[in-house]
């Protein structure tokens, strides 16, 4: 169980609970109209190869800029806080406008 400021214990469960809910909120709203036929028919058509290597890729990538904050911090910051950080700063700015000029 996690701890408060206080010291008291507080039950994890709600949070997660409540990030799950999101998380199939937002993938519901993603296929909301999509044809599943038409989706799989697509799918099929996909070269594996070509998906491992853009996820490795991706990947290589996500873990520079892992890499690159550890490095900013001097060695501080451990590199799995760092891959955490820059993909919820990337999940943000997808979701977010930049400036309010953008919307």
């Amino acid at each position: 169980m996690m701890t408060d400021a206080e010291g008291t214990r507080r039950n994890p469960w709600p949070g997660r609970l409540l990030r799950t809910a999101l998380v199939v909120a937002c993938l519901a709203y993603a296929v909301w109209n999509v044809d599943p036929d038409a989706l799989f028919g697509i799918l099929a058509d996909i070269d594996p190869l070509r998906v491992v290597l853009v996820t490795l890729f991706t990947t290589f990538g996500y873990l520079a800029l892992a890499v690159r904050l550890h490095l900013l911090s001097h060695r501080r910051l451990p590199l799995r806080t760092g891959l955490a950080a820059s993909l919820v700063a990337l999940g943000v700015n997808n979701l977010l406008p930049a400036k309010l000029g953008e919307v």
